[in-house]
């Protein structure tokens, strides 16, 4: 397993990354097949759901990305995050706290709490 660090830093970058190859393979890595993505925008089930969820990502905040806020945590089976998304060199405008549930080393599901405008 990762540390939680690593996973973390993995997961915001296959948000983000435009090869549709190299997305779906950090997408296995890091996710069950039928994982369940909750977020403001909805829930995402499967891969399918979770590419169609990066595809709005990138067409919305185009150049955007995730940095951590603090290191993760881990208790259990779970791992805690808390983030800031948005464009490079500038401050974020969306911040937020991803909450995953693993079961065997991936993401079996995944709450994203997202708090906008702070």
């Amino acid at each position: 397993m990762l540390s939680e660090t690593e996973f973390m830093t993995e997961l915001f970058a296959m948000w983000m990354e435009s090869d549709i190859a190299v997305r779906r393979q950090a997408l296995e890595a890091h996710f069950h097949k039928d994982v369940h993505f909750h977020d403001r925008d909805g829930e995402f089930v499967g891969y399918e759901g979770l590419e169609r969820f990066s595809d709005s990502l990138q067409s919305r905040f185009p150049g955007a990305g995730f940095t951590l806020a603090e290191p993760p945590r881990r208790l259990g089976d779970a791992i805690r995050a808390y983030w800031r998304f948005g464009p490079p060199a500038k401050p974020a405008a969306v911040s937020g706290m991803d909450f995953i549930i693993l079961s065997e080393n991936k993401a079996s599901r995944l709450y994203a709490f997202v708090e906008i405008g702070v």
